[in-house]
């Protein structure tokens, strides 16, 4: 089911934000739902991805986060961010690791309030 997209290693875990696997579930997602657009994806407790090593927890989320905005370009996806109870727990400024961010605000008729 995930060959060629995690390592069995990966696979094992139960959790990744490898950006081809997050690209996949997308589809898959899209797929299931009978849908050209999710209207949200979440990436569910990512400090799952990347256990104790918090420079490779920031970069995953980084890679994650920059399929996603392919996905949002391309009207696969409407909105995305993130869905933890640790990052409350463990500190306030947990957010700061998607800097440099936001993305850019839309260059169509939409505006952000």
């Amino acid at each position: 089911m995930h060959a060629g997209v995690l390592t069995e290693d990966q696979a094992v875990a139960g959790h990744s934000l490898v950006p081809d696997y997050v690209c996949r579930q997308i589809g898959r997602n899209r797929e299931q739902l009978g849908r050209e657009r999710l209207d949200l994806v979440l990436l569910h407790n990512p400090e799952r991805a990347c256990p104790g090593n918090r420079p490779a927890l920031h970069q995953a989320i980084r890679d994650a986060f920059g399929v996603l905005e392919e996905e949002v370009a391309a009207g696969r996806v409407s909105g995305y961010g993130i869905a933890t109870w640790a990052a409350w727990k463990r500190t306030r400024s947990w957010w700061r690791i998607c800097l440099p961010w936001p993305p850019k605000p839309p260059t169509d008729s939409t505006t952000w309030s």
